[in-house]
């Protein structure tokens, strides 16, 4: 059971219609329950003067929110606070789709894309050593003659899961390459004697760019599903990736961008309602029925509908100063794809 004295899922109110989420986080973690619940018992085990930190950053994530208006466009989108730890699902699904967008030009340009598998034999060996060892032997192996001469350019990401019959570890890497055509019985032979022992690898024709691009942006964000495994592996697993990179880029994939930036028309949106008020004031309010009526259906809000004026009379009248969104540069904006009612 999740020990969190804050619930991760609230009580529904109701009091702006049937089925109101209290929150966007209540909105958010609707379809992935379980994991947050798995993932917070994880990280309640963790130790070190950032726990609490972390904890506190994981139980209030996406709590806050805000509909913002784009100036030009009209386009509605939600701005969230969120705690960017690594393990969060609502923040790896995020980076998830980040990274799909930016793999998919170059997976689509490529004329000969394959999909590329390197496996650790199974060990006893701390998971820590384990995946040392695995990231030694991928940087030695890809130097090889016989891949350096047949392979442009790739991107890998790491994934690990636990094999049900043995209880053992099972780390390996995928890879997106460009290449030539390569013997599959040569590129074992070839892991065999870099990694003295294991030899199996596959590799295949990629297929459907589109499809096998969101296959890796799924686990190079999030590389286990931590509900899968019970609570010490978890917590091995948390901290045997800790700090650790789980995907990278090289040759004509170099220019691939992996890191989130700020939107570059951050001084275009405009604050227009928080997720509370647009909320409590559905099927009362022409502003808030428009705002998630946008929000619902992906067409522009018009310029003048907003919640402010509600929101600066509340504030006035229990004696508060109205606290301004901080800078939309300083946080994600949320796709209305991301975003189903």
């Amino acid at each position: 059971m999740c020990k969190s004295e804050t619930p991760l899922v609230h009580a529904i109110e109701t009091s702006g219609g049937k089925g109101m989420p209290r929150s966007y986080r209540d909105h958010s973690v609707v379809a992935c329950n379980e994991e947050m619940l798995a993932t917070r018992e994880a990280y309640a085990l963790q130790t070190g003067k950032n726990q609490q930190r972390r904890l506190d950053a994981f139980d209030t994530c996406r709590h806050r929110a805000w509909f913002v208006r784009h100036k030009d466009t009209g386009d509605l989108r939600v701005a969230a606070k969120s705690c960017k730890l690594r393990w969060c699902p609502l923040c790896s699904k995020k980076r998830s789709w980040f990274l799909v967008e930016q793999i998919k030009p170059w997976a689509q340009s490529v004329s000969r894309l394959k999909f590329f598998t390197l496996t650790l034999k199974h060990s006893d060996a701390p998971l820590h050593d384990q995946i040392n060892n695995l990231y030694k032997f991928f940087q030695k192996y890809r130097k090889l003659k016989y891949l350096s001469d047949n392979i442009r350019g790739g991107v890998w990401f790491f994934q690990i899961k636990k094999s049900e019959k043995s209880g053992q570890w099972h780390p390996h890497l995928h890879c997106l390459i460009e290449s030539n055509y390569m013997d599959r019985e040569k590129l074992s032979q070839l892991w065999q004697r870099t990694t003295l022992g294991s030899m199996v690898v596959d590799i295949r024709k990629a297929g459907d760019s589109a499809r096998i691009t969101e296959y890796v942006g799924r686990y190079s964000a999030r590389p286990s599903t931590l509900a899968e495994l019970d609570l010490p592996g978890r917590v091995e697993v948390i901290e045997a990736l800790h700090g650790r990179r789980l995907m990278g880029t090289w040759g004509t994939a170099k220019a691939i961008t992996l890191t989130m930036k700020k939107p570059d028309d951050a001084d275009k949106w405009e604050h227009v309602g928080y997720w509370s008020t647009v909320w409590g004031c559905l099927k009362s309010d022409i502003n808030a029925d428009k705002i998630l009526h946008a929000w619902k259906t992906g067409e522009p809000l018009e310029a003048g509908y907003s919640m402010r004026e509600i929101e600066n009379f509340i504030d006035s009248k229990t004696e508060r100063v109205l606290k301004e969104p901080p800078e939309h540069k300083q946080l994600y904006l949320f796709n209305n794809r991301e975003l189903p009612i």
